[in-house]
């Protein structure tokens, strides 16, 4: 086998690839004497069939085959040869295969760029100290005291509906005196202060008795519902009942029913994850101003394959989360070639990014363990609410493997190490200071 390339970029080379006729020959022999056990063609018995038949019958579609079958086997070993990793299929500028003939074809196709490395070990990046403030511990063992609490119906029929208390209410909406989907409900709890309702129509309820009725009117945010948004609609309320919660005090029995020993073994817990969390948010903090001085530091050509793919990713990233703040799918779609617009500069960096950290693990042989890619499926099947099976079906059916899990693993492991190479300076004092 002959192999020429030539670079087109230094992202694209072409390949042209030359082989025998004689090394043609089996793949033709094979293929045609496998036809003749099965071929079923009238006036001759099955196996039976002369070879010119067969040849003459299926020639275009045995060539066809044995064209393919050679590409799969020549072109990675031409690719392997002069030391080429390509991204994506080769694209087929010429091919010429005739049985007896040599067989030549020339393709195109991207590779990844080689990667001149400066030098990432060093890099300054500011200190962030992991520290709990005090108010984080208060604010977390209020919320626990809010989730614990106990609901008690208000007895006085005199009492008015107020800050922090839950009313018990039924209620009908309408739009230009019409209902309207989602407009009404019976006995629906609703709590005042917590902020989830329209301001209009908690300022309504607010103050209400017992038995009382409301007219309210309330105007919908531009960004709600786009069938409802800034259209004004009537609410009829009733109030049935007012509720208030009965907060536990924050104590040893507290933390007892929370299967604690006693206060101080929760609120260690707390600062224990509290800790945790702030660790794991300044690491990514750590991450992000590496990844911009990688960025700042090398300039580098991005496959067109690499790039399209990212920015595929991207795009597709960015619908699904429209989809699922409640946009219509339909308008969601409607806004794909905007944001693949949008979208180009940051998926140039990502792509960017992604061949230097893939250089950095290369070099420092940073590998990922399937116990690793496996602990990190659970962890997004956990932080999903669905089980571990559902996460595994879905990379499969999207990325066809668990490539993706494991790729970005890979990246975090290089971007680690030259977190664990950096030299940290204090933070620059705000001006004035």
């Amino acid at each position: 086998m002959e192999t020429n390339v030539q670079e087109v970029s230094p992202c694209r080379w072409q390949v042209r690839v030359t082989l025998a006729a004689e090394e043609t020959v089996p793949h033709f022999d094979k293929a045609y004497r496998a036809l003749q056990r099965t071929a079923r063609i009238p006036g001759f018995r099955p196996g039976k069939v002369p070879l010119s038949v067969i040849r003459k019958r299926f020639g275009d579609a045995v060539r066809e085959d044995v064209g393919n079958a050679l590409l799969k086997e020549t072109f990675p070993r031409a690719l392997e040869e002069h030391a080429l990793r390509a991204i994506g299929p080769p694209a087929l500028e010429e091919i010429d295969l005739q049985e007896g003939s040599p067989f030549t074809y020339m393709a195109q196709v991207d590779v990844l760029p080689e990667v001149a490395l400066g030098e990432v070990t060093g890099i300054q990046l500011t200190r962030r100290d992991v520290v709990v403030p005090d108010e984080m511990i208060e604010s977390t063992l209020e919320r626990m005291r809010q989730e614990n609490a106990q609901i008690r119906t208000v007895e006085d029929a005199n009492a008015a509906l107020a800050q922090g208390q839950i009313g018990v209410i039924d209620f009908q909406g309408r739009i230009a005196g019409e209902p309207f989907d989602g407009g009404r409900g019976e006995r629906y709890p609703v709590e005042l202060g917590a902020g989830l309702l329209f301001r209009d129509f908690e300022a309504g309820i607010a103050g209400m008795t017992r038995g009382e009725t409301r007219e309210i009117t309330v105007t919908f945010p531009d960004d709600y519902r786009e069938e409802y948004a800034g259209k004004q609609a009537d609410f009829t309320v009733t109030l049935h009942e007012i509720q208030e919660k009965v907060l536990p005090e924050v104590d040893d029995e507290f933390a007892k029913d929370l299967d604690f020993a006693d206060l101080a073994a929760l609120q260690a817990e707390i600062h224990a994850k509290l800790t945790e969390r702030i660790a794991a948010s300044q690491r990514r903090a750590h991450h992000q101003e590496i990844a911009d001085r990688l960025l700042e530091m090398h300039s580098l050509e991005v496959p067109p394959t690499l790039f399209e793919g990212q920015l595929d990713l991207m795009v597709r990233n960015r619908l699904v989360g429209l989809v699922q703040q409640g946009v219509p799918i339909e308008e969601a779609e409607q806004q794909r070639a905007t944001l693949r617009e949008e979208l180009r500069p940051d998926a140039r960096k990502r792509a960017q990014l992604t061949l230097i950290l893939d250089k950095i693990a290369e070099l420092n042989g940073l590998q990922v363990e399937d116990a690793a890619v496996e602990a990190r499926l659970k962890k997004e099947a956990l932080d999903a609410s669905v089980a571990a099976d559902v996460m595994r079906r879905y990379y499969e059916s999207q990325f066809g493997s668990l490539d993706p899990i494991h790729d970005q693993l890979r990246e975090e492991a290089a971007l680690d190490y030259v977190l664990g190479q950096a030299v940290f300076v204090e933070p620059q004092a705000s001006a004035g200071a």
